[in-house]
């Protein structure tokens, strides 16, 4: 569990919230956009209080913030915390996700043409909107994120045929982690190996940072970027997660 717990507090790190309220362990994030893991309540740490008055916190907190409250479920949260959001209207579970790491040696694909850069330049940014279909106010929170960025990280794309970028992602490094984010390939290059080139240019470029692995996120109903990252020797399951809502009125 200690390296889950690394692995967690990497990856909380390396997506940060412009926004956030520590609250007894628990970390209240606001961003804005589309992105939940910077607008949800992460539990890092058991609470002393009664775990009703905490989810009252929270809910409270979200109702000024003019947003729906957001519950990221994680191994680290109560056992019954569940169970409490069912008693409540809280939404059904929303997207299972795997937390997968890599460690040790192994073999990448090649990777020496992929561009990296320690902050999202102009490129970057254009290139993570038009492979993901996210623009204007759905890119909001994201920008958030990396201006708030205080560890080391690196941000990558590869380019196509035709010149232009047709995937991007970018890591950060924690306590060791590299923890691999928002990697994304245009709809009409998957399956050519550019995700697979972006995704071994940030493990190398962790590792040069004297990174003992590397960590990603990815949704367990995501069967073609399942089958990339275990093919990248993402083979070690960490822990998994899922998201609860409850609709602002």
């Amino acid at each position: 569990m200690e390296f889950a717990r690394r692995v967690e507090e990497g990856c909380l790190n390396a997506w940060p919230a412009p926004r956030s309220i520590w609250l007894d362990g628990w970390q209240l994030r606001f961003a804005g956009g589309d992105s939940r893991r910077i607008n949800s309540v992460n539990v890092l740490a058991a609470s002393n209080r009664p775990l009703d008055a905490m989810i009252d916190a929270c809910e409270a907190a979200y109702a000024r913030a003019g947003q729906d409250t957001i519950f990221r479920i994680t191994p680290f949260a109560p056992r019954d915390l569940s169970a409490r959001l069912d008693a409540r209207g809280y939404e059904p579970a929303e997207d299972e996700t795997m937390v997968l790491a890599r460690t040790g040696d192994g073999s990448l694909p090649d990777c020496r043409d992929v561009v990296i850069a320690s902050a999202p330049d102009q490129i970057w940014l254009d290139a993570h909107a038009a492979v993901t279909g996210r623009s204007g106010a759905a890119q909001d929170g994201h920008r958030a994120a990396y201006a708030m960025l205080a560890i080391p990280a690196a941000f990558a794309r590869a380019t196509g045929a035709s010149g232009q970028p047709v995937a991007v992602g970018f890591a950060a490094l924690h306590d060791g982690i590299a923890c691999l984010n928002n990697i994304a390939t245009a709809p009409d290059a998957r399956r050519t190996g550019h995700g697979a080139r972006v995704s071994a240019a940030l493990v190398a470029w962790g590792a040069s940072q004297g990174a003992e692995a590397a960590a990603l996120q990815v949704m367990a109903a995501n069967i073609p970027a399942l089958a990339l990252y275990r093919s990248l020797g993402f083979g070690k399951d960490i822990y998994r997660y899922h998201y609860r809502r409850l609709i602002r009125r």
